[in-house]
């Protein structure tokens, strides 16, 4: 046998699935995860041939502390870890001959259902602050738009820009050209503000304007 061939026999055998070689570590890796997804899958069969009931009365036979799941509008990341860890410990200790997946899967399915629970019992107060802060927010909108136009009330008289801008848009509003205090304009302050005479309101040139 030449070099040449002796080469190409080693080549061959670092492709050999039962080598230490790139192909044989591929495979590997992919029947591991392979193997892994079928645990996964009995898991989550397993858990469901338990039933929701059983799982929802699982959860009620294992109280978490006060101070887990205690706040109204969320959790933190901790406050889940800790109620994870406590179901699984239950999980293993009730549930010791099966498998370790089928453990995990079951804690995972126990926090579910508290957390559905936990949403479910503070979703009224949620609701509340919602609306709270709905009503402030308009009350708000109310107290500014109030401000706004209170102040430009007391601009009115002040100068014949104030005055004329508050007349068109007391126009728009009404029909009519009003003073802050509700008085109709006379013509000569319509003249003097620059606005369109009685005769030209109803002869509609102040629609062409």
């Amino acid at each position: 046998m030449n070099q040449k061939e002796d080469a190409d026999m080693n080549a061959a055998a670092t492709l050999h699935p039962s080598s230490d070689g790139l192909f044989g570590r591929v495979l590997g890796w992919f029947n591991d995860r392979s193997a892994k997804a079928a645990l996964r899958k009995d898991a989550a069969k397993w858990v469901q041939s338990l039933g929701e009931a059983k799982v929802k009365a699982l959860v009620e036979d294992v109280p978490l502390p006060e101070d887990i799941f205690s706040g109204v509008h969320t959790y933190t990341k901790e406050e889940n870890d800790a109620a994870q860890e406590i179901y699984l410990a239950y999980a293993d200790k009730h549930y010791a001959n099966e498998s370790a997946e089928r453990r995990k899967e079951l804690a995972a399915w126990m926090l579910y259902w508290r957390l559905r629970q936990w949403s479910s019992e503070t979703n009224h107060e949620r609701l509340g602050a919602v609306i709270a802060k709905d009503a402030a927010r308009r009350e708000a909108y109310r107290a500014d738009y109030d401000a706004r136009l209170n102040a430009a009330a007391a601009a009115d008289a002040t100068t014949p820009a104030n005055r004329k801008a508050y007349a068109e848009q007391a126009y728009r509003n009404t029909g009519k050209y009003l003073t802050n205090t509700g008085r109709e304009l006379t013509q000569d302050e319509r003249y003097q503000l620059g606005l369109p005479s009685v005769r030209e309101q109803k002869s509609g040139l102040l629609d062409a304007r």
